[in-house]
């Protein structure tokens, strides 16, 4: 499941309660107030809006087992990491379309990932070479940055002002080192008696004023994508098909779907829908006949 809260850790609130298997990472685009969640037993990238309410599968079934995931709203574009066959950093735009991949060599278990959209790199950590490196999107060429005596097994990295952090599973340690060149690596917390998973940094400037949001002028019926070029596309929850004005979604014809009775009425729920509130009203169609005498 996906939850959220405020600042201070209250007001919790489900999110995503139904179709996730094994949710690995989870972005927020707060351009368009999207999130999207990697899903490595699904194959699959969710996206859904701030509510829950709507999600999409992206990517469902090509991207492998998928790890880390990394967003650039400013440019439409996202950046994931994928573990098992054909391991390496893939990207694509935030609906899904122009996959490619960036990097595919010298690379095994890539697990953390984070975007410096200034500097217009992108950083990650490879759990089995012990590195962490970085791609410089304006020459195309990539970094090592720290490697073996500093890095035993990252698993969650953000980044801030001059700063790279990251947490290690193995020696369960927040760790931050200089983003330029490695140097300073300094151990900040050491968790003797539970687990340090994920880190992230939130301030007004990660989220670059970008003027307004692509999807504000565009009135999708369920869910608002960014894609390159400062546009934006309309897309549908995975039982539903976009219409010819390409804005309306609609149910898909003889689409599969379970009732469930509860509460003395009758719910249908789609077997592959994914969000918060995937159970709806079943209006029982009523029949009239009639018989000549």
């Amino acid at each position: 499941a996906v939850y959220s809260c405020d600042r201070t850790g209250q007001n919790l609130q489900t999110i995503i309660s139904s179709g996730l298997n094994t949710p690995e990472d989870l972005a927020v685009d707060w351009l368009a107030g999207n999130i999207y969640v990697t899903d490595s037993e699904l194959n699959a990238i969710i996206v859904c809006d701030t509510f829950g309410v709507y999600c999409k599968s992206l990517h469902k079934g090509q991207v492998g087992r998928v790890r880390a995931i990394a967003l650039d709203p400013s440019n439409g574009v996202m950046f994931w990491t994928k573990w098992g066959k054909e391991p390496g950093i893939y990207t694509s735009s935030m609906d899904g379309s122009n996959l490619s991949a960036l990097v595919k060599t010298e690379i095994v278990w890539p697990n953390c990932l984070t975007l410096h959209p200034v500097m217009e790199r992108l950083y990650w950590s490879d759990a089995k070479l012990k590195r962490i490196e970085y791609y410089e999107f304006l020459n195309k060429h990539r970094h090592v940055l720290l490697e073996f005596e500093n890095v035993f097994h990252p698993y969650s990295m953000t980044l801030f002002e001059e700063k790279l952090f990251w947490t290690d599973s193995i020696a369960q340690t927040l760790v931050a080192a200089n983003k330029f060149n490695g140097r300073n690596h300094t151990i900040l917390f050491r968790e003797l008696n539970g687990f340090i998973n994920d880190v992230k940094v939130y301030h007004p400037i990660i989220q670059r004023d970008c003027g307004d949001s692509p999807c504000e002028f565009h009135s999708c019926s369920h869910l608002c994508l960014l894609v390159r070029n400062r546009k934006s596309v309309c897309a549908c929850p995975d039982h539903m098909i976009l219409g010819n004005d390409l804005k309306t979604c609609t149910a898909k014809a003889n689409n599969a779907f379970l009732l469930v009775e509860m509460d003395r009425s009758v719910k249908k729920i789609h077997p592959e829908t994914i969000g918060r509130d995937v159970l709806s009203d079943f209006k029982i169609p009523s029949y009239i006949a009639s018989t000549e005498k």
